[in-house]
């Protein structure tokens, strides 16, 4: 059972305009989900009764079940085919406001170069309010899957049961953190068990603002609309996972993918096997929330190992039955850096940065290569 399964299903919302993509991506999920679909076209404003955002609030509350506990919902990136004035923003203004998790899909993304680069350059902001879905498992909903195994289902699973783990814990820190108002990174660190993450995580602190500001969160202002909100432990708890998920994770610092750990390690991450590397490195694994989504390491398991046993990552690996080839063919034990563009390890002297979107914790492993830099960098003004 992955780390982050549950014995309960989950129950998830699911936004779409366009009615033959629907009820495609609906089939294909209810193998592993429990899908609930709403037709926000029928939401119309009234006059008088409040902005936009608020009067959606209350009318999503009336068309979902009273007693149905929402474990995120899914979301298309553009909602035109409505008409009906409904954004994508104010959508993640209201969820965001009720503390439930949003997965967000573009149709046409495709996942380039370009779009990746946009995409990290942005997660500061738009991060705060969604966690985007991968373009690989959408490709235009026609992606070839099993009854017995979807990629995408399994990613979202990962994603709702990683924000319902952070939820019950945080729910269980609540007695003893209400009095000492705890940073988000030594809240953070509770929540995951490992008290000294906390100095890691400072240094994701420069997009506080965007992840914890309530800037999209402050939608009411009258006795009225309170009944319809989220309380406002599962609005704090959703924001710690999306800065765990969209900042620390996707920017590696304390938390390394497999390429990351690879060039943290010294190896060429395009000699390995991805699933024999994470069955090999299981000891050093990451098992907290959105484990499940791709192989996720310690940083300080790793520099542990290789300290404790005196080698370099290639013969770490060797011992451990995993053939790979180090960065540096004359000095194995060098890291290398982690290309965010490419999701490859690459020489230090290939890197350029740390680039401004990139925050302080990660700033001494992530870089762009430099042909990736100077390609679309200065194109994509970034």
């Amino acid at each position: 059972m992955r780390a982050d399964s549950e014995e309960r299903p989950l129950t998830i919302l699911y936004v779409e305009d366009e009615i033959d993509f629907r009820e495609q991506l609906i089939a294909r999920l209810n193998s592993g989900l429990n899908i609930s679909s709403i037709d926000v076209g029928k939401f119309t404003t009234e006059p008088n009764k409040g902005e936009t955002a608020l009067q959606f609030q209350r009318w999503l509350q009336t068309n979902i079940a009273a007693t149905a506990k929402l474990d995120g919902v899914i979301l298309d990136s553009d909602l035109s085919g409505y008409g009906n004035g409904i954004s994508k923003e104010t959508l993640l203004a209201v969820f965001r406001a009720m503390g439930i998790p949003v997965c967000r899909y573009s149709k046409r993304t495709r996942g380039t170069t370009s779009e990746l680069l946009k995409h990290f350059a942005t997660l500061a902001s738009e991060g705060a309010a969604s966690i985007l879905v991968p373009s690989e498992f959408m490709n235009g909903g026609k992606s070839e899957y099993t009854e017995e195994h979807d990629d995408l289902v399994v990613w979202l699973e990962a994603v709702f049961n990683g924000f319902s783990r952070i939820h019950t814990r945080y729910d269980e820190l609540s007695p003893q953190t209400a009095d000492t108002r705890l940073s988000p990174p030594a809240l953070l660190a509770k929540i995951l068990d490992n008290p000294s993450l906390e100095l890691d995580f400072l240094g994701y602190g420069g997009a506080n603002l965007f992840f914890f500001g309530d800037r999209l969160t402050e939608l009411s202002d009258t006795e009225e609309t309170a009944e319809h909100e989220q309380p406002a432990q599962g609005n704090g708890a959703t924001k710690l996972g999306y800065w765990l998920h969209n900042y620390i994770i996707s920017f590696p610092g304390p938390i390394l993918n497999v390429a990351a750990a690879a060039a943290f390690m010294g190896v060429k991450s395009g000699t390995l096997n991805i699933e024999s590397f994470a069955k090999a490195m299981a000891p050093e694994r990451y098992d907290g929330p959105f484990g499940g989504c791709q192989p996720l390491f310690l940083r300080e398991r790793l520099e542990e190992t290789l300290i404790d046993e005196g080698v370099s990552g290639v013969q770490l690996l060797k011992a451990r039955g995993v053939t790979a080839e180090p960065i540096y063919e004359a000095e194995p034990t060098r890291s290398g850096v982690y290309c965010i563009a490419t999701n490859t390890s690459i020489e230090t002297e290939d890197g350029v940065g740390p680039i401004d979107f990139i925050p302080g914790g990660a700033s001494d492993l992530c870089r762009v290569s430099r042909k990736t830099y100077q390609r679309w960098i200065p194109w994509l003004n970034l």
